[in-house]
């Protein structure tokens, strides 16, 4: 079917073959006219809170269709000596593309300055939200790079940020550095870490978000398990031991924590002393008839089962049952909502 074909369909026929098309494929059409783009947007294609990634080497944009799903579409900003092959014009935006992989879903585009990066970011992140009617995003960031991008975070047009995700290797996250961050993006659900921390870095700024994972965890205290509101809580590199596990377990039992869903704790290597963290408190193995052998838990770009058949319950007086096992060289706490 040619494009001028296809433009005069009727809706119906038009959404069933935008339905059945490829992301990549999609962004492509999109860009044939400025009512193409209006129709493709009528549609409502369905997509994930875009993510922008800006760490030292690699800056891109990815789009995917479906929780777990590697990639629908990945724009790659690189430094290529190559001439482009072709250009991205919208508005007065150009962008030169080197390489189409679509195996890969991706395209390799060539910034001209470093300093451009930004600019190049916030108007493929404007464009492909606008296109797919979804202005909700979730960005990974290295840690050397936050001061610098205020203005990317101020002119990206999005309503709803999901998920921040800092690494770095080198200097540590500071108070300021979260600052900027939160005042800038608001993250609303999901914050993960993989950074060294300030020695000064308060964790109280993002023990309030649904889903919290700290690599560098040796500041975390039990007092901020005690008082966290996180609903999954993952924490690496801690200072946690046995015995803070066996009294956050008689913590939970006395109704304490009624948001937790998931408390990971890595660092157990070896399998616990489940004798000394048992003692004094009541317990049942997996029973099928009580319960599910495993558990999926929702983030913002995949959806984690963890396997729980050789776990422990703990019955609260609500009837609520929590479950402890050992995975992976973790312990994981896995509470579980309306089991019928």
């Amino acid at each position: 079917m040619t494009l001028f074909k296809l433009l005069f369909t009727p809706l119906t026929v038009f959404q069933k073959v935008i339905k059945l098309m490829e992301i990549l494929e999609i962004f492509e059409l999109s860009q044939t006219s400025k009512r193409m783009f209006a129709c493709i947007k009528y549609t409502k294609r369905k997509i994930e809170p875009i993510r922008i990634t800006k760490e030292r080497f690699e800056f891109t944009i990815c789009v995917v269709e479906r929780k777990g799903e590697r990639t629908g579409l990945t724009i790659h900003l690189e430094d290529w000596q190559a001439n482009p092959i072709r250009f991205w014009k919208w508005d007065k935006f150009c962008l030169g593309v080197c390489e189409k992989q679509v195996e890969e879903k991706s395209f390799h585009c060539n910034y001209s300055k470093r300093e451009d990066i930004d600019y190049y970011l916030t108007h493929c992140f404007n464009y492909l939200s606008d296109l797919f009617n979804n202005k909700t995003i979730a960005i990974w960031i290295n840690r050397d790079l936050i001061n610098e991008s205020r203005w990317l975070f101020s002119n990206l047009n999005f309503e709803e940020c999901r998920y921040i995700r800092v690494k770095g290797h080198e200097a540590p996250l500071t108070n300021g550095d979260m600052s900027n961050l939160l005042e800038s993006l608001k993250p609303s659900f999901q914050i993960s870490i993989e950074c060294a921390l300030d020695k000064r870095f308060s964790e109280e700024t993002i023990l309030n978000l649904p889903r919290v994972m700290i690599w560098h965890a040796e500041r975390i205290t039990y007092y901020d398990l005690l008082n966290m509101e996180c609903e999954v809580a993952e924490f690496e590199n801690h200072l946690f031991t046995e015995e803070d596990v066996k009294k956050f377990i008689n913590h939970w039992l006395a109704g304490n924590n009624p948001k937790l869903i998931r408390l990971r704790l890595g660092n157990f290597e070896s399998l616990p002393d489940w004798e000394n963290i048992l003692e004094g408190v009541e317990y049942e193995k997996w029973d099928g008839r009580r319960r599910p052998e495993s558990y999926e838990i929702s983030y913002t770009h995949l959806i984690e089962e963890v396997y729980c058949r050789n776990g422990l319950d703990f019955i609260r007086d609500d009837g609520t049952v929590g479950t402890l096992v050992h995975l992976f060289g973790s312990i994981d706490f896995v509470v579980w909502k309306n089991l019928k």
